[in-house]
Order: structure tokens, then sequence, then C-alpha cells
């Protein structure tokens, strides 16, 4: 059996709630002061006493017997390592090459100047309390970042995962209207994806020609798991915005996949957006805290097990960093067989997953591991230009495969720094992670969700 990590770890990551701690805030009121800067001011009187590091490239291995706060220190001095040198190399890029110390032109959004690596981790920075940092990129994204001028065609899921949940993070987090407008944008340039016989978006589209189409592997088929990860951020931008347009088109996709005979009650993996008929076919630690029924508790021991088997796979490894994808066979347990499937690409998923179930049960097993994968990840895959991924996660001497993602910022250092943070610092109770680990706040618990004032008529809903 071949295992993804990536897919197994939705069953504990996927829909966070999380919560800042606020007590100023006053919509009615105006206020000046933003309630999430208590957040940001925390994070910078924990930065205050670290002890600059600068760009090295060294790994020290004094690592082990730091307390949480110099834990997250070190995590800190990790995402300046990271910004700093893309900022240096790759800056309006959208990623860094960070042994070659150039910019990435064939990443998944191509090398087009859209900026990923600073919509993405922008959120990251404020939650950390790098605030210079943090005004950079919001300063670039105000001055430079026009989707529209892009000419190539996107992936809907990704742009709406990075690009549309990072905006509308740092618009919840901040106030700052310019993220919310530039939310807009990014989503207008995607609603033509939407213009399908059945509401079901397409794969991609060409926010300059409005052209859009399948994945050629994937025929003509939309994939269940892309369009079925929207729901959030639309639905969160027409809310601040006042147009339903974003909420409509949404919410057209859970009346099609309510509706629709599913085989065995089970939903395949794939489905024409143009016949809406199903193609070829194929969250449980959090279920177990929110579900209050008999199956609870097995829901919590599925997700315990399933977060232990992904820690073994990053064990059983030589780096201590888990493959892509893993085998259970009669030869071998949690391990990657084929060259493909051995490979590090600085993913988040098993540590998202060990901040939540260090969350929820506070077993300090969670913590440790995470310990572990940042101690694997200097030794490993820090370089002098930022942070690699790996070829092959079993070699004591692993090559680098020369990228540094834009969720390695977004998803994979935020979630080892929160792990490490005290629950009031982000709990589980007034804000959610979207897919790219962008917080947004739920709506009725979360102070910081902003309504918009008035609704935006009918006719000024149409793109």
């Amino acid at each position: 059996m071949r295992a993804y990590p990536r897919l197994i770890l939705t069953a504990v990551t996927v829909m966070i709630c999380m919560s800042l701690p606020v007590q100023t805030f006053n919509a009615g009121q105006g206020t000046s002061v933003h309630p999430a800067s208590r957040l940001a001011r925390e994070a910078r009187s924990l930065q205050s006493n670290q002890i600059e590091a600068g760009n090295s490239s060294s790994y020290s291995g004094a690592l082990d017997s730091q307390s949480s706060v110099e834990k997250q220190r070190h995590i800190i001095e990790m995402m300046r390592h990271a910004w700093n040198n893309y900022k240096l190399y790759a800056w309006g890029k959208n990623e860094l090459n960070p042994i070659s110390k150039r910019a990435h032109l064939s990443s998944v959004f191509g090398s087009g100047e859209m900026g990923a690596t600073i919509v993405d981790g922008l959120d990251t920075l404020y939650v950390m309390g790098l605030t210079d940092e943090f005004r950079e990129g919001r300063d670039w994204i105000a001055e430079h970042f026009n989707i529209n001028e892009i000419d190539s065609e996107l992936s809907v899921f990704e742009t709406t995962i990075r690009f549309l949940g990072g905006l509308l993070s740092c618009y919840a987090l901040t106030g700052d209207t310019i993220f919310r407008d530039k939310a807009a944008e990014v989503a207008d340039a995607l609603l033509p994806a939407f213009e399908t016989p059945t509401g079901l978006p397409y794969a991609l589209i060409n926010p300059s020609t409005n052209a859009s189409r399948q994945y050629h592997w994937a025929d003509s088929n939309s994939i269940l798991s892309e369009l079925g990860t929207l729901h959030l951020e639309f639905s969160y931008l027409s809310d601040v915005t006042g147009r339903e347009v974003y909420k409509n088109k949404v919410d057209k996709i859970r009346e099609v996949l309510y509706t629709i005979e599913k085989p065995g009650d089970l939903y395949p993996n794939y489905i024409n957006p143009r016949t809406g008929q199903w193609g070829q076919s194929g969250m449980f630690a959090l279920a177990a805290t929110t579900l209050e029924n008999s199956f609870s508790e097995r829901y919590m021991d599925v997700a315990r097990k399933l977060t232990h088997t992904c820690h073994e796979s990053y064990f059983r490894s030589e780096t201590k960093l888990g493959p892509e994808a893993f085998r259970f066979s009669n030869a071998v347990e949690a391990r990657a067989q084929k060259s493909d499937e051995k490979v590090y690409l600085l993913r988040p998923e098993t540590f998202e997953s060990y901040f939540i179930m260090w969350r929820l049960t506070k077993e300090q097993k969670y913590r440790d591991w995470g310990w572990e994968a940042v101690q694997a990840l200097e030794k490993h895959c820090r370089v002098e230009g930022g942070y690699t991924g790996l070829t092959n996660v079993y070699h004591q001497n692993p090559q680098g495969d020369d990228v540094q993602q834009s969720y390695f910022l977004a998803e994979t250092l935020k979630y080892l720094y929160l792990l490490f943070s005290d629950d009031s610092l982000l709990s589980l109770d007034e804000w959610v992670f979207n897919t790219e680990a962008h917080p947004l706040p739920i709506k009725g618990k979360n102070p910081l969700y902003r309504m918009a004032s008035t609704p935006v008529p009918i006719e000024d809903n149409r793109v």
C-alpha cells in the first residue's frame, strides 16, 4: 500500500480553528489600535532577547535542551534566514533557488513576478512579530502585485489557498484594506473558471485572457479535493466586501456535491464540470473534539495512529525527514521505494499534525517530535542562501533540490512556531486555518470578523 503524507494527514489537519486574545476591539468605535497588535507585541518581546544568528548556514547541534521560548526564538531566526535570502536573491519573483542563489522560475506559478513567497509568508511574519519584514512585504503588494497582468495559466486551487487566503489572513490580522482589495482582485480573476454548465470550476485560468481549462493529465475532470477547498476564502471575501458573487460560486459547488448521486455513499476523486458526472474514482482529531458523539474516542484514536505513522516515516529515514510518499508491504514499512517518493519538499503536513495533537492532548511527544524536525531541517536543509528540499531522505548527506517553497514560510515554519507557543497565542476557538495555513476568523466567535457595513447592490456584484 502506498501512502501520501499530504493526503492522509488531511484527516488530522483540515479546518483548524485558532484564536487570538482580543480585548480592546470595538468595530463600532473605529479604534486605531488593532487587537491583533497584542500578538505582534508578544512575539516581538520574545524576539528581542534573541541572539542574532545572521545568515549562517552552520548547524551547531546544541538545540536539544532549549526551552519552549528559546525554541520559538530559534524558529523566528529560521524565518528571517528564509525571508532575507529570498529578498536578497529573488525579491518579487515567486520562489527562491537557495543553492544557486537566484529566482526559481519553474514554480507552480511560473516565472512571473507574483511574489508568491511574499504573499504566502506575510502572515507568518506578522505572527512572529517581524514587523519590519512585514511592512516591506505589505508595501510590495500595494505597489507591485497585480494579478491581471499575469499572462500565463494559474491553478485556481493554488491561487486560492496561497494568494486569496494569504491576503485575507493579513486583512483579518491587521485591518489594512489593501489586503482585502487585493484579495478581491484575485477572486475576480478566478471567477471565469466557474463559468461551466454545472458551476464547478475548471482547474486552470489565465487572468489576462480569462481562458480556462483542465489539467491535461486529468482529461476533462476537476479534482474533488481542489474544488472542495475553495469555500472558506470565497465565503469570507463576500462577507468582508459585501459582494455575494463570491459566496454564490462556492455555494453552488456544495449544492452540486450534496445533490449528486454518490456511489456507495462515497465521493470519487474526480468530477466533470461540464456534465456533472464522476470521473475515475478513488478529520479525525478535530472531529473527536468538536463532534460530541459515540465516535469521538474512536476518531481521536485514529488521529493518534495516523500521526504516529507519519512520524515513523520520518524516524526511519537517515535525515529524520519524511519522504513524499511511503509504502507498507511485506518488505517495508513506512518507507519510500521509488526515487520520486524519496524526496522531501519542505512539506508542513506532519508538523501541522504535531501542532494539532499537542493542542488537543498536551502529550509531550508531539513537541519532542517537532523539535526533532527543527534539528533535521537545520542540519540537512539549511544552506547559506535559505532552505532547500532534499532529493533523497535516506542518504546521510543528501543532495538539495535547490527550491525554497513558498509554503515553507507560510506553513512549515508557522506550525513549528505555534507548536511551542502558549495556547493563548493561537488557540482553537476563534480562527480557522485554510489549506495553506492562513488563519481566518470564525464568524460569530471572533471580533476581527468584519462584516461589510452595507451589501453591494446586485448590479455591482457582476464581474
